[in-house]
């Protein structure tokens, strides 16, 4: 993350000292890596879409405007059908399956854009979306 990082910095965007939140304009993009996520983490933490942040000596508690969850070992199919099946998360909440080479999510975020250029610049790796599916209920998301 230190590369996309100085990256970040050289566009003009505020970056936390700890590089999992990127500032653009008044909105906050939060990253989170993660090795396993249980669909109750995933909904507990996109739900109240708050998060912690560091600015010099103290901590502060943020609203996330967007957050994306990042794993090199995959989600569980349970995880992946959260984001799909909330139309509130498909559009804030961007999951990045490293391992398999996929994403899933709307968010129509310039930081998770550029994220996703550094990446395939950077590593060659591409993702392809995981496009949206039918609801439990049998009706269209």
């Amino acid at each position: 993350m230190r590369k996309f990082k100085d990256r970040c910095v050289k566009i003009g965007w505020r970056v936390s000292e700890e590089g999992d939140c990127v500032k653009m304009s008044d909105e906050y993009h939060v990253f989170a890596w993660c090795r396993s996520m249980s669909p109750g983490t995933l909904r507990s933490i996109a739900t109240s879409s708050r998060f912690s942040i560091r600015e010099q000596d103290s901590w502060k508690v943020e609203e996330a405007n967007y957050m994306a969850f990042i794993s090199v070992d995959g989600f569980s199919d349970e995880v992946f059908d959260i984001v799909k099946e909330s139309p509130e998360f498909l559009n804030r909440v961007m999951l990045y399956d490293i391992d398999h080479r996929c994403k899933i999510g709307e968010a129509i975020a310039l930081v998770f854009a550029e994220f996703e250029r550094f990446l395939e610049e950077e590593y060659g790796v591409q993702l392809k979306l995981v496009r949206r599916v039918y609801a439990k209920d049998g009706s269209q998301l």
